[in-house]
């Protein structure tokens, strides 16, 4: 059954954010980021409330630069993509025409590997205060997201995976995030605080050292 949530006016086919929303409410303004990297953005759920919860508290610009290749994975071999992708174009013009020349948003369509390879080999690409990774699940893709992003984050900078204990049905380690997430925390862990955000569902930490 299809589902459309409005929310000032913005449309999403799902409420899969809805239970993050309290713990990002919270970090969002403690850390205030203004230059966000977001791989994997789907209908742009993530990205309308990360800039929202921002603007809605202080006025300087905020950066968003959003990665996906709008194509979907495994698990979304029953979604109409383009369908999908025009639903994120719609959502950040709503965003847009709401905050004007408040927020500048870029978007990638891309493979992850392919744009954060780009990004850091580029002399003019920025550091970020704030990474989400909710691209690929196959946690081959992750663990490249992940070390490949943490070049890109500044120090002090948040970092949030999303699906920690997602599965795709077969169970396969292989196609989930947790098996990445943890090897990326086991071999960066003299170099980033892990902290409870208030849910499960989420890894998330802070960026201490290089």
């Amino acid at each position: 059954v299809w589902l459309t949530l409005v929310f000032e006016m913005y449309q999403f086919s799902n409420n899969w954010f809805e239970a993050h929303k309290p713990s990002w409410k919270k970090l969002l303004e403690y850390s205030q980021p203004k230059n966000i990297l977001e791989i994997g953005s789907y209908e742009g759920q993530s990205a309308v409330f990360a800039v929202s919860t921002i603007l809605d508290i202080q006025p300087e610009l905020v950066n968003i630069t959003c990665i996906d290749t709008w194509e979907g994975g495994r698990e979304h071999v029953n979604d109409n993509m383009p369908s999908v992708e025009q639903r994120f174009d719609s959502n950040i013009e709503i965003l847009s025409r709401k905050y004007g020349k408040r927020f500048n948003l870029k978007k990638i369509k891309k493979d992850s590997f392919s744009a954060l390879s780009e990004l850091c080999a580029s002399s003019s690409s920025q550091e970020f205060d704030f990474i989400y990774i909710d691209g690929s699940h196959d946690a081959s893709d992750v663990l490249y997201d992940a070390v490949a992003s943490f070049k890109l984050l500044k120090l002090n900078g948040l970092m949030c995976f999303d699906d920690f204990l997602w599965h795709a049905g077969d169970r396969n380690p292989l196609h989930t995030p947790r098996q990445a997430i943890e090897a990326f925390i086991s071999c960066y862990r003299d170099k980033v605080f892990l902290f409870d955000s208030g849910q499960s569902r989420q890894c998330w930490l802070s960026k201490t050292h290089h």
